[in-house]
């Protein structure tokens, strides 16, 4: 059984492998993931329903995931920005990783200005020389005289310290 971005035997063999939890949708079956706050090492992470618009255009479930030590990471993973536009929501966080759907709309601008992180991580972005969807020309009109705000934009696969 696969859900819109997890594959439950993955994860499975992910945890078994590594002893790590895995965090995942409230739709899964409770043996298979962790719903509710790990804390490890002076962090703690804790999942938040969020809402996804996956295959067919259809509402999953989804986690966006609240990682709090020393500073607060928001991971939003693939929420829609729509349900956070003009909500009050806490922590703020120092870092925001967000799919390219928060920088290339302006709701999605609204929900990063609303929640003012320090630094923003831009995920999911095609490569520059292969982006059919101009996605890069949205995103360098959308950040252009946007100052004091650290942006990120990672290819797939690398690793940023935020």
């Amino acid at each position: 059984e696969r859900q819109d971005h997890f594959c439950r035997e993955y994860a499975q063999s992910y945890e078994k492998k590594t002893l790590r939890p895995v965090l995942g949708p409230e739709s899964l079956p409770v043996d298979y993931v962790h719903k509710g706050m790990v804390q490890t090492g002076g962090v703690t992470i804790r999942p938040m329903q969020s809402r996804h618009i996956g295959k067919a255009g259809r509402t999953t479930d989804h986690r966006s995931y609240v990682i709090a030590g020393t500073e607060c990471v928001w991971f939003l993973g693939d929420a829609s920005p729509l349900q956070f536009q003009n909500t009050a929501v806490e922590p703020k966080p120092h870092v925001l990783i967000v799919p390219y759907a928060y920088v290339t709309t302006s709701v999605g601008w609204q929900v990063v200005e609303q929640l003012s992180p320090h630094t923003l991580v831009i995920v999911h972005m095609p490569l520059r020389n292969d982006d059919p969807a101009g996605l890069w020309d949205l995103v360098d009109r959308n950040l252009a005289g946007r100052e004091g705000l650290r942006i990120l934009i990672p290819e797939l696969g690398e690793t940023v310290e935020a």
